[in-house]
């Protein structure tokens, strides 16, 4: 009865894992030792360890007996990571095997009324995490919160905490509080309005973010984390059915994108370009029902560029082929441009049975009069184009697109309206090419005056967008 007793403030959290095992030796929820220990280590030495701290409390025996489940002392010769899998019983300890706790906490974006701010924490074990949004008060629930008028002046903060906690555990364990600063107000300029038609539209909607390492190189540019609560406010305000991305990071991807879109009902699919830590995102209002990455990646370049091919099946049951891709960006590397999209192209070909709806999105960094954009929208380049200067015995005398032509949302007649600027340079650069749709209008652009990104701008691109219907 004495050892039950005692056991029920007396605990061993133990965490085994690829690295190494943790245990943690708790009364009530304060901790009296720790040690962590190398996995292939055998039990008796991590034993000895643990005495040799548990000895220096006088309060305490110095000898540990290992028991399993049956009273049996655990063999002192197995490895770590085998034996603590077995302990139930560490003398009075009872053994708590991978209980959940919280190992951090943040909140991603500024307090600023009417921008998104995204909560995340980490926790081991599938630890199932709680977040409360406190503003002179609680003020709401959940991973996502959008401060509001009332909330000016004040501030903000998130609390994370586990769901149904184990009582060993420590308050800092259990639960986190994170600062977010004073909410002030401003309406960026880059949620622009669009209303949704009738229903049965698609809306299809190309971003580049802007990867944080490429911000990073830009002067005055915030941190991708302060960046993309505003992108994402401004992507659930435009509603898309069909969401292309670009310079995507990938830790954000997994932290941040996925578990926002995938709770405002979007199916998410993402691809790095090889040996880097970025790439582009497909994510669609429906269901995904296949994609393939297409490696787009040249030797010479030492960059990886890559492709996504979705085949979505919208909301309004709608079946489009999509293509989303991020081209090479050096100005010298034109003719490579127009290869890469015709890889890109042959994947959707492969993909889009006859007549199916085809869009083809993202930033192609190529201007409207270059080989790659007539390839796409005549269906052929010929060899003479000047991209090819240098490379005409290389390319057949036509290139043609595995797809036929494709017809541009903004129109590109003329002096089309840029959707990049950086530093001083202007330029059309991203796309949203289309078949077998009709199109119903297109987000108008706003001149870019400025230099972008800016406290109304998240990135140095612009989000485009385009509604269609099915043809009739």
């Amino acid at each position: 009865m004495l050892v039950v007793l005692l056991a029920m403030h007396r605990r061993a959290l133990v965490d085994v894992g690829e690295s190494g095992v943790w245990v943690s030796l708790r009364e009530g929820s304060k901790q009296i030792c720790g040690i962590s220990r190398a996995s292939d280590e055998p039990l008796h030495k991590a034993l000895n360890r643990l005495e040799l701290s548990l000895g220096k409390k006088s309060s305490h025996p110095a000898k540990l007996l290992a028991l399993d489940e049956s009273g049996s002392q655990v063999d002192g010769s197995l490895r770590n990571d085998e034996a603590w899998r077995r302990i139930a019983w560490l003398s009075e300890f009872e053994v708590v095997p991978d209980a959940p706790r919280l190992d951090g906490a943040s909140c991603y974006g500024e307090a600023i009324v009417g921008v998104p701010l995204v909560a995340t924490a980490t926790a081991r074990h599938d630890g199932r995490v709680r977040f409360v949004w406190f503003a002179d008060g609680e003020v709401g629930e959940g991973s996502l919160f959008t401060p509001r008028e009332e909330h000016e002046g004040l501030s903000l903060r998130v609390e994370a905490r586990l769901v149904d906690p184990d009582a060993a555990l420590s308050e800092d364990e259990s639960r986190r509080f994170v600062e977010c600063g004073r909410v002030s107000r401003y309406r960026p300029a880059a949620w622009r309005d669009m209303p949704k038609l009738a229903a049965g539209t698609l809306r299809v909607c190309s971003y580049n973010l802007l990867a944080d390492k490429f911000g990073r190189r830009t002067p005055g540019c915030p941190p991708a984390t302060r960046r993309a609560p505003v992108a994402l406010g401004e992507v659930l305000r435009l509603n898309p059915d069909v969401l292309c991305l670009q310079e995507v990071d990938a830790v954000l991807f997994d932290r941040f994108w996925r578990p926002q879109l995938e709770a405002a009902g979007y199916e998410c699919v993402f691809v790095a370009k090889k040996n880097n830590d970025e790439g582009v995102a497909t994510c669609a209002r429906g269901r995904v029902v296949e994609s393939r990455s297409v490696d787009l990646s040249v030797a010479s370049t030492r960059v990886g560029t890559v492709g996504l091919v979705t085949v979505v099946r919208s909301d309004a049951d709608l079946v489009v082929v999509v293509g989303n891709t991020h081209l090479y960006y050096d100005g010298d590397a034109t003719a490579l441009r127009c290869v890469q999209l015709v890889r890109l192209l042959e994947a959707v070909d492969e993909l889009a049975p006859p007549r199916v709806p085809l869009v083809v999105a993202g930033d192609l960094n190529a201007f409207p009069q270059s080989a790659a954009i007539e390839l796409a929208t005549t269906g052929s380049v010929s060899s003479t184009h000047s991209d090819f200067l240098g490379f005409n015995t290389m390319v057949p005398p036509l290139v043609e697109s595995p797809v036929g032509p494709l017809a541009s949302a903004y129109d590109l007649s003329g002096d089309p309206q840029p959707t990049h600027r950086v530093n001083g340079f202007v330029a059309t650069l991203d796309y949203i090419l289309y078949a077998n749709l009709h199109l119903r209008g297109v987000l108008p652009l706003p001149p870019l005056t400025e230099v972008i990104p800016n406290s109304d701008f998240p990135s140095d691109h612009l989000a485009i967008v385009a509604d269609f219907t099915p043809n009739k």
